[in-house]
């Protein structure tokens, strides 16, 4: 799993799109989000960390998702990036600075909404105060989010007792939606999945390659974020660290 980065800063509203894209062929490398037009209040463009490389941005879906993955960036880092435009992803090792480990200086996480159950109203991500949320974006045609995805839910197993919660959220669309309980079941997972395309009002977030994890904090700020997949992150140690705050 990769390390954390401050994604989100304050003041300014930021705009950015993530596009449906598929993973290419060899070692995982960045991959974009369905398109999602944004402006995010309390949100500011922050400074790149010294080890991050520019994600570049996507031309065009293609027209299915394929189970390819494209060469990987320096230092082990794994995320999905377009076939077309691939660019390496950030060093996420690197991603911890500037670390948002003063809580006073983190941003508040923009609200989420996560329809849980059908025909029923959306929960809402601010509903979660008190407990450490990690928020995962990820798709069934995503090789670095398959590789990820069983981590967290080892994560999920070992400290939601403790107060962390896990939830998923696919953007998987009508093409592979149906996939995505098969995914679940052969991954393990056991935490909640919502889908991005059935959320009324998108979130006002900055993801530009998955997977991508925002970690929320006990009160609602952003502890951290990681895009991409690295098994030597210390996104453990950063969950223990929100826990115990």
């Amino acid at each position: 799993m990769p390390g954390m980065k401050k994604g989100i800063g304050l003041g300014a509203v930021a705009i950015l799109a993530l596009t449906l894209a598929a993973c290419s062929s060899q070692e995982p490398t960045p991959t974009p989000a369905p398109q999602i037009a944004q402006k995010a209040a309390d949100v500011a463009p922050s400074a790149p960390s010294t080890a991050q490389a520019t994600d570049s941005k996507p031309q065009s879906a293609p027209s299915a998702p394929t189970d390819d993955t494209s060469k990987a960036p320096e230092k082990g880092t794994g995320s999905s990036t377009p076939a077309k435009t691939a660019a390496p992803a950030p060093s996420l090792e690197a991603l911890a600075e500037p670390g948002p480990d003063d809580p006073v200086k983190r941003p508040v996480m923009p609200e989420i909404e996560l329809p849980l159950k059908k025909n029923q109203p959306a929960a809402k991500l601010s509903s979660y105060k008190g407990k450490v949320v990690l928020v995962d974006f990820w798709a069934t045609w995503c090789g670095p989010c398959r590789m990820a995805i069983p981590e967290l839910e080892a994560l999920y197993k070992k400290y939601h007792s403790k107060g962390l919660e896990v939830i998923g959220i696919s953007v998987d669309d009508a093409n592979t939606r149906d996939v995505v309980p098969v995914a679940q079941e052969k991954l393990g997972m056991t935490y909640p999945v919502v889908f991005y395309e059935d959320m009324k009002t998108k979130p006002e977030l900055a993801v530009q390659g998955l997977p991508h994890v925002f970690l929320v904090d006990k009160k609602g700020r952003v502890g951290g974020e990681m895009e991409g997949y690295d098994p030597s992150s210390n996104l453990e140690q950063k969950i223990v660290q929100l826990l115990k705050e």
